[in-house]
């Protein structure tokens, strides 16, 4: 698959590695330098369970990069269109 975020998630790209699991990867956006939270499988819709435990976890890292509720998470998918990912903003 020549997705970007599959490639990233899979060690491809050389990038700042926040958190990593088997249900998603949490690295800095080249792009944007934030932290991007990427769902590890290719799809674009997460089960509600997953949906819960990747919400807890932007939460998570939000707070801890930027400070208490001092982020925002970002769920637009402005270039990559069909791989779930998130950017955590600073407010």
């Amino acid at each position: 698959m020549d997705c970007e975020l599959c490639q990233l998630i899979n060690g491809n790209t050389i990038t700042k590695k926040y958190y990593s699991n088997l249900l998603i990867t949490v690295v800095e956006c080249k792009t944007c330098r934030v932290p991007m939270l990427v769902l590890n499988r290719h799809s674009m819709r997460p089960t509600n369970v997953e949906l819960a435990k990747i919400i807890t976890k932007s939460g998570e890292i939000g707070n801890e990069v930027f400070g208490e509720g001092e982020y925002i998470v970002d769920r637009d998918q402005r270039c990559i269109k069909d791989h779930l990912h998130w950017h955590i903003r600073k407010k």
